[in-house]
């Protein structure tokens, strides 16, 4: 079974961790910004100044671990079936500790940001209907799956649509995704309701 995760609204904050030095404990924040974006297969990570950040040198010095850790939490949720889908990140500040505050340490933070925030913050998306389900839907889904055909998704998009499908996120993200890479978690989403 396959669980499939968005983001619904956009939602800002500042995600603090906790870290433990012999007896003593640190919260390192990392202030970030979590959008819905349809155009995107899974999770798009940017780096963001805006007015107020401070520190915003350490999250462009630490900006690769940071996102090298979020797509490491991603990876290992799709391993075990949960997808997260459609969800721009925007790190837009941190501060630093001269204790936590290097490659290994930001590469944690941003795997613990997707396990503690991200999922946190997460709505599950509704499954496609079972009377949007149709012989054509899931004809055509079989097919994009088989051949990652995924220039077949906009095609699929109408066919869904003519089901009675509605879900702007589906809709959406089938005509103007840019990358589905290993796969659409829409097709997947319709495989795994006619299994």
């Amino acid at each position: 079974m396959q669980f499939f995760k968005t983001i619904r609204k956009p939602r800002e904050g500042w995600f603090r961790y906790y870290r433990n030095f012999g007896g003593r404990g640190w919260y390192g924040p990392l202030r970030y910004r979590l959008l819905p974006e349809p155009s995107v297969e899974s999770v798009e990570v940017a780096a963001v100044r805006d007015a107020t950040s401070q520190f915003f040198w350490a999250v462009e010095q630490f900006f690769s671990n940071i996102k090298a850790g979020i797509q490491s939490a991603v990876n290992d949720y799709r391993e075990d079936g949960k997808w997260l889908a459609g969800v721009r990140v925007e790190i837009l500040d941190m501060k630093v500790h001269d204790v936590d505050t290097h490659a290994e340490g930001m590469r944690n933070e941003g795997y613990l940001f997707v396990v503690e925030a991200i999922d946190c913050l997460a709505d599950p998306i509704i499954p496609v209907s079972p009377e949007a389900l149709s012989s054509t839907v899931v004809a055509l889904s079989q097919g994009i799956a088989a051949d990652a055909a995924f220039d077949r998704l906009p095609i699929l998009a109408d066919a869904l649509q003519d089901s009675g499908c509605d879900d702007p996120l589906v809709l959406d993200h089938l005509r103007t995704c840019r990358d589905h890479t290993p796969s659409c978690w829409v097709v997947e989403m319709i495989l795994n309701a006619t299994r």
